[in-house]
Parts: structure tokens; C-alpha cells; sequence
């Protein structure tokens, strides 16, 4: 029928517009896409066959300045779930990463400076014999 010879025609116009190499793309080579896309979508209210396929669907329309805007916000929105969904974990471990690096110094500090007095409260024969190593090592005594 002549409507799906139509929606065939628009399919094909719009994958034949579609960016073949992703990792190419370029801001210009974006906007001209976003552009065509546009167009592609958009069709003549004066038309009787495109107006009885297209007409009060989300994805068509008259106006190629409303259709632009939307496909940036559709664009903006798909990059934002692809960032949510592809770096969640990434976004968690940077936290990790970043709360280890915060808390690790201190707590090593403060490790540093509770352990030994730690040890001559609780082991005093431990310490002791620590700092009797230390000293006959300074004294060359023991290597």
C-alpha cells in the first residue's frame, strides 16, 4: 500500500542519515546528523498520506526547529542513562578511591603515633625488647 511504500521510504532515509563509524564522529559531523534527522522527521502537514501516518506521534512533526530541539534532548537524555548505567560501578569505586586516600593517611598517622605507645602500655616487654634491637643495631652489633 501506499503508506508502507512511504514508511519505507522515510526508514530508509533515516538509516542511510545514521553515523556509520561512532568512533569518528566529530561535533560537526554530529550536528549535521542531528540536522538531516530533523528533516528527516519532519514532514508537510499539506501532505495527506504523511499527515494520516505521522500525524500526533512523538517522533514527527511539522516544525524542524522543535524536532532539532527534541532530538538534542532525546541525545542528552540517552548520554546521561548510558553514563549512569555504564559507570555506576566506576562512580562508586572512585568514592572508595577517593574516601581510601582521604582516610588512609590519617589513620596511618594515627597508627603510627597509638601503636608504639600502644605497645609499651599493653607489652611493655615487647616494646622494650624493640627498642633494646634498635639501639644494638645503631652500636653495630647486630645486623
Amino acid at each position: 500500500s501506499n503508506k508502507n511504500a512511504e514508511l519505507d521510504r522515510m526508514i530508509n532515509n533515516l538509516e542511510s542519515i545514521k553515523i556509520k563509524d561512532v568512533k569518528a564522529a566529530t561535533p560537526e559531523s554530529i550536528g549535521k546528523v542531528v540536522r538531516e534527522v530533523a528533516e528527516g522527521c519532519c514532514f508537510d502537514s499539506k501532505n495527506p498520506l504523511q499527515m494520516s501516518i505521522l500525524h500526533d506521534t512523538a517522533s514527527f512533526g511539522t516544525q524542524k526547529e522543535k524536532l532539532t530541539s527534541k532530538i538534542y534532548k532525546d541525545i542528552s537524555k540517552g548520554y546521561k542513562k548510558f553514563v549512569e548505567r555504564s559507570y555506576k560501578s566506576h562512580n562508586q569505586l572512585w568514592k572508595i578511591a577517593i574516601g581510601v586516600c582521604i582516610t588512609l593517611p590519617i589513620t596511618c598517622n594515627v597508627l603510627n603515633w597509638v601503636y608504639p605507645r600502644f605497645m609499651k602500655a599493653v607489652f611493655p616487654e615487647l616494646a622494650g625488647s624493640k627498642a633494646k634491637q634498635k639501639q644494638a643495631e645503631k652500636e653495630g652489633r647486630v645486623k
